[in-house]
């Protein structure tokens, strides 16, 4: 029993010595982001009526995707869907931050909503 164990031991550690061998630790950062806009922009200052779609391919999903309203930071939509609709936005500066799952591949852009 012994000698089997033995055995057994030292084939694990064959097989995971043959592993690293093979694995090197990266991960695949797949294709880079593209990312379409769409925007609408508000009927005026005081309306709340404009309107941001992003769709998002590429990468690794799920998306993490952050708007953020610029510089007073009210606005803030997140959403791991690979479509995002922003809508009753006002008039102003959107920052948009875009990752895949892994973080290897990102996306920055700002939106102006007339």
């Amino acid at each position: 029993m012994f000698r089997l164990n033995s055995i057994l031991m030292r084939l694990s550690l064959l097989l995971i010595f043959l592993y690293s061998l093979t694995f090197d630790g990266t991960v695949e950062s797949g294709s880079p982001l593209k990312v379409i806009i769409e925007k609408e922009d508000a009927r005026s200052k005081e309306k709340s009526d404009g309107f941001i779609k992003l769709s998002v391919s590429g990468g690794t999903a799920p998306y993490q995707i952050l708007i953020v309203s610029v510089p007073d930071a009210h606005t803030k939509i997140f959403s791991q869907e690979a479509v995002c609709y922003a809508d009753s936005l006002k008039a102003g500066k959107y920052l948009i931050n875009i990752a895949d799952y892994n973080h290897l591949n990102t996306y920055s852009d700002e939106i102006t909503i007339e």
